[in-house]
């Protein structure tokens, strides 16, 4: 049985108490990212990217704090980082995007020109003014984001880590057709030869989107 997504909505932005350990030499059993955060609500906004209220961390006494990570339990050390974070808020019950969620943003868009990227051995190649962060020049500034069933967000209009035409700025790793949230990720079209249509996240969960179905 599959997931079927469905499409969110930006509606505001929240404030939140952010807790974050991030180490190369620590990674999360549960969620394999890169560290362990936790983060407490603060208070909601209606207005989008409403990103100066709710003060600084001094203000906030230690028992305000996250203790431990949200997803693995393993509680922080002393010297792990604080934030008064600022994130978006969506038309999702939790208020934030959630497995099977799909949603529009501009973040993988700048408003700089990018002229450059690292390939595998750490070497800067030249590439065409763009400023979409997958190199795309022929992008509209907006890209489509979906939340796998693991909980990891999947780029699906942006470049495949496998992506077979490197240097090429105008095709799409995943062909996307239908109307959100009945989208069919493809390899019909202009694309590469990566993933066959597939989507593979970190921590392991590998399937297709199809019709708007996750499985």
């Amino acid at each position: 049985m599959g997931l079927t997504t469905r499409l969110i909505t930006e509606v505001g932005t929240r404030a939140s108490l952010r807790v974050f350990n991030y180490s190369s030499e620590i990674v999360c059993p549960v969620s394999k990212d890169r560290g362990c955060e936790a983060s407490v609500k603060l208070a909601d906004s209606a207005v989008r990217e409403d990103w100066e209220p709710c003060g600084q961390p001094e203000q906030y006494p230690d028992d305000r704090w996250p203790t431990a990570c949200a997803a693995c339990g393993r509680a922080f050390q002393p010297n792990a980082h604080r934030q008064v974070h600022k994130d978006r808020l969506y038309d999702s019950p939790s208020g934030k995007p959630e497995p099977g969620d799909m949603y529009w943003t501009d973040q993988e868009h700048w408003e700089q020109d990018v002229t450059g990227w690292f390939d595998k051995a750490k070497q800067e190649r030249p590439c065409k003014p763009t400023r979409c962060l997958a190199r795309w020049t022929n992008c509209d500034g907006r890209h489509l984001h979906v939340v796998l069933p693991d909980g990891h967000v999947w780029n699906a209009s942006g470049r495949a880590s496998n992506c077979g035409l490197e240097d090429d700025q105008e095709h799409r790793c995943w062909v996307l057709t239908g109307e959100p949230p009945k989208i069919t990720a493809s390899k019909s079209g202009r694309t590469c030869q990566a993933g066959a249509g597939s989507i593979a996240s970190a921590s392991g969960w590998h399937g297709f989107l199809v019709n708007g179905v996750l499985a």
